[in-house]
């Protein structure tokens, strides 16, 4: 058997871009908050950043979980189409 018989490569190629660019969002995210909040200084402001680096930050994984879950959604409906559906 081929290795295409046991790994979906394309379902790994896109979890892995969408992986990647969840985590390059996280890294940037929290460099630019670190740098915010180093410029900003104690105070209501520094409060009202950091609520505001939260929610963005659910935001990104929000995100993540969705884009990763209708990919394999699609890729699930895809395979049962084809009538081979191979559970591990």
């Amino acid at each position: 058997m081929s290795m295409g018989d046991w790994v979906d490569l394309p379902i790994l190629k896109t979890i892995t871009r969408h992986t990647i660019g969840s985590i390059a969002a996280l890294i940037s995210y929290v460099t630019v908050s670190r740098l915010v909040e180093w410029a900003v200084g104690p105070g209501m402001i520094r409060d009202y950043v950091e609520y505001a680096d939260q929610f963005i930050l659910g935001v990104i994984f929000l995100y993540f979980i969705l884009t990763v879950g209708y990919d394999l959604v699609r890729e699930i409906k895809r395979n049962a189409g084809a009538g081979s559906i191979v559970l591990a």
